[in-house]
């Protein structure tokens, strides 16, 4: 069975995460800033932290331009996940966003990602991620000794390999994919491989068999490394990438939807029917906010269920879909699953 649920150990402090694991993130991105020119990520930030306990996603870029609190400043999860900065200045999006906006006007460099990481507290765990920039494409092995010449430095924390297109001309991980599934163990000196959603494939089928083909093949060289999908968070699309293989998914949506019976819907519509029409929009906010991260805290142990029972009444309210989901994978890449 491709779903499963592992450890993820970080050994200089000994923390330890069960998978699957369900992270909420922050950035600046698609979000308003203020009169001083911080986004306002921090208010949702400064709220939402009193609420996680686990771990959390942040950027090293919104650290950088102080968008964020500094590191020994920040609540302190179990761990917490230091994104690359990528997503920040690029023109992509997640597929909850609700419309394109610009990337910031700010540079980001490798030098800049490198400082974020320089005057990260060894004491603090972490897991941090490759440097990313959507103007900066190499092909496989470019990208991998990038990535282990950079966490060289960084020995005392765990380690997540974003994969990437290797030209601008690609727009999804297709061809990278094959390359990588040819040489798989070149992932072996990473904890974790990272690939974002979008470019994952043109449709969710597709984006499930590329998670699944690339889990069955690093199962296949005995390699324990966690798939991580970035900007994937909804309870849906959670469930689905978990039957492929994948065991770490973050995104956005748990700020901008509400979670309501395994779908994310319009918050105030969400708000409207739960919490009565005369609630005020930042109390409908803060609440879905609240309640969507103890939705997700709620699916993980369902998913961990799964595992244990391979029961898909454990991922009701779905479970006939999601069933019928795992057999149309299991027909699209011939294989058990």
């Amino acid at each position: 069975m491709l779903a499963r649920s592992t450890k993820i150990i970080h050994k200089s402090s000994g923390t330890t995460l069960e998978t699957p694991i369900l992270v909420p993130s922050f950035s600046s991105k698609g979000f308003a800033r203020d009169k001083d020119g911080k986004s306002e990520i921090r208010t949702a930030l400064k709220f939402a932290i009193e609420f996680i306990t686990r771990t959390y996603l942040v950027s090293a870029y919104d650290l950088h331009f102080k968008h964020i609190p500094n590191p020994i400043d920040l609540p302190q999860p179990e761990i917490i996940f230091l994104d690359s900065g990528g997503y920040e200045v690029s023109w992509s999006h997640d597929y909850s966003a609700v419309f394109q906006t610009p990337p910031y006007d700010e540079s980001w460099s490798e030098s800049m990602h490198q400082s974020v990481l320089d005057e990260w507290p060894d004491e603090i765990p972490a897991i941090i991620v490759s440097y990313d920039h959507p103007d900066k494409r190499e092909k496989l092995h470019d990208q991998i000794a990038r990535a282990r010449k950079l966490f060289r430095s960084y020995p005392n924390q765990l380690h997540l390999f974003l994969l990437k297109p290797e030209t601008e001309n690609q727009k999804t991980l297709k061809n990278v994919l094959k390359s990588a599934m040819a040489d798989v163990e070149l992932f072996s000196p990473f904890e974790m491989i990272g690939v974002t959603e979008k470019e994952l494939g043109n449709n969710t089928l597709d984006r499930m068999a590329n998670i699944a083909r690339l889990r069955r093949s690093l199962d296949e060289a005995k390699l324990d490394v966690k798939i991580h999908v970035f900007g994937a968070l909804d309870p849906l699309t959670v469930c689905l990438y978990f039957l492929a293989g994948a065991e770490i998914f973050d995104g956005l949506t748990w700020i901008r939807y509400a979670y309501d019976h395994g779908k994310c819907i319009y918050l105030h519509n969400h708000g409207a029917l739960q919490y009565g029409l005369h609630a005020k929009d930042n109390q409908i906010k803060l609440r879905a906010m609240t309640d969507n991260l103890y939705n997700l805290e709620t699916l993980e142990h369902k998913m961990r269920e799964f595992v244990s029972t391979q029961d898909f009444k454990k991922l009701s309210p779905h479970e006939v879909f999601l069933e019928q989901a795992r057999d149309s994978l299991a027909t699209k890449i011939k294989g058990d699953v």
